[in-house]
């Protein structure tokens, strides 16, 4: 597609009116493109409501599935159509997450940025750079890359987030708003960079070494709140790094802590609104004496994360009496260990929205939600191991706002034929990464009476709860 083909086509799907719309559709039908096929479907899918979604719904499935040679952007015809979503004919957001592996061809890649249904991508997700995008990108994810001149020189570029940071030199890109970027070369990308419009600043530190004085050097020259985030257990902020902050003119917004024998978190962060809590895969007697953590009033979300040796007691202990808890807002657990009656102590009595990931099973979300520990809940997200026991908990009857991840054919039926019927004030529903659900089984939620928010998760490498809040949502 031209340029000037190209801006045809966008100033018509975005801004022109639903005739211009459907006359373009009808123009490529008459050339033989699918597409013509499928825009007038998705038109109409956005402000279909109750009995008009059912056929629209099981129309696009079909021609989805017929021309899927021609409008999917996969060299296996065989790849699921999960992982993409779709309007007005075109791909919107697009997670490309098996292609590009370190080792192999970045060909492939390439060809799949290149397809025709891509050219009008807003958000792309995959693992490393092809050295070509659609100029329509707005939000981009990255594995692993080096930050190139023409990554920086799309149009559209607002988002752009690397945790594996290759290389890279001085970033220049008016309007970046958002910039996620590893520690390892993040020096060079901010030293002198040109970003007027950053609104906030995240480094993913690597390694356990302190960092160098020439980072924090970096990250004051750029006026936008910083977000401090950790790659797994493989790198963390150290004390001296957090004392180097604190010293600098920069506004921390998110911290991640790894929590360990001896090392106190620092205080003198005023700003801090999310604080993300790890316990480091230890056996849980070695953090019996772990300091507790600063009474930070500003904080409104605590994540906790354990590890498979280190259990959520541990994490609970530095919180102490901490009068931090009694100002949460939003409560983040994600854990493989067991649960115990430790949690049941503690009474989060403002926290309004609480995020779970059990992998140790239905056994730990159970044990959590009998504690009675949030009686002002109103959102909950979580799992499919986790929607049957707060079904079966009496905050299913206060929940209005209920997340599911990782929403697959089997799991969706079964909320809809059991599980819905136990929340009686539920009033949207949102739902991130959904595995491939057919066109009835969507049709049968959409009848549901709730408003729907369709989310895909994009993000680093980060466990789904703890994930960032930025990413694609279509609502309906």
């Amino acid at each position: 597609m031209t340029p000037a083909a190209s801006e045809r086509v966008d100033f018509l799907l975005s801004k022109g009116t639903a005739e211009d719309v459907l006359r373009y559709a009808a123009e490529l039908r008459s050339a033989g493109d699918p597409r013509g096929e499928l825009i007038p479907i998705q038109l109409a899918l956005e402000s279909a409501q109750g009995s008009e979604v059912r056929p629209l719904l099981l129309a696009e499935e079909r021609v989805l599935r017929e021309h899927a040679a021609t409008l999917l952007p996969w060299e296996n015809r065989e790849r699921s159509l999960s992982g993409l979503r779709w309007r007005r004919g075109f791909i919107e957001d697009a997670a490309l997450a098996d292609y590009g592996n370190i080792v192999e061809d970045i060909a492939p890649l390439t060809r799949a940025m290149r397809h025709p249904s891509m050219q009008r991508a807003r958000t792309v997700s995959t693992r490393r750079w092809c050295k070509y995008a659609p100029r329509s990108i707005e939000s981009l994810w990255l594995t692993q890359a080096v930050v190139t001149r023409g990554m920086c020189a799309l149009p559209r570029l607002r988002s752009l987030h690397i945790e594996n940071l290759v290389a890279g030199s001085a970033v220049i890109c008016e309007g970046l708003e958002r910039l996620t970027v590893g520690s390892f070369g993040a020096t060079a990308m901010l030293d002198h960079g040109e970003l007027p419009s950053l609104k906030r600043l995240g480094i993913v530190k690597h390694g356990t070494a302190d960092c160098q004085p020439s980072l924090f050097a970096a990250l004051a020259q750029h006026n936008a709140p910083l977000v401090l985030r950790h790659s797994s257990r493989w790198g963390w902020w150290t004390d001296a790094d957090l004392r180097r902050l604190s010293d600098t003119s920069c506004e921390i917004v998110e911290l991640s802590w790894r929590l360990g024998p001896g090392q106190p978190m620092p205080a003198g962060f005023p700003s801090l609104r999310r604080l993300v809590v790890t316990a480091p895969d230890v056996p849980d007697t070695e953090l019996m004496n772990v300091p507790m953590l600063p009474n930070i009033e500003s904080v409104e979300e605590l994540a906790l994360q354990t590890s498979p040796r280190a259990g959520l007691e541990a994490l609970l202990r530095c919180l102490g009496d901490n009068p931090m808890v009694n100002g949460l807002r939003r409560l983040t657990i994600c854990t493989s260990s067991p649960v115990t009656a430790a949690f049941a102590k503690r009474t989060f009595r403002k926290l309004e929205e609480l995020r779970f990931s059990f992998r140790s099973g239905a056994a730990a979300v159970k044990a959590i939600l009998e504690a009675g520990a949030f009686p002002a809940l109103r959102r909950v997200e979580t799992g499919p191991n986790g929607l049957r026991p707060l079904a079966a908990s009496p905050y299913a009857r206060q929940v209005e706002w209920l997340g599911l991840s990782m929403l697959d054919e089997r799991t969706a039926q079964s909320w809809l034929a059991t599980t819905r019927p136990a929340f009686p004030r539920l009033k949207v529903l949102a739902i991130t990464d959904a595995l491939e659900l057919s066109a009835e089984t969507r049709a049968l939620m959409e009848e549901q009476g709730l408003r729907l928010v369709w989310r895909q998760r994009v993000g680093l490498g980060l466990p789904s709860v703890l994930a960032e809040d930025d990413m694609p949502a279509a609502e309906t």
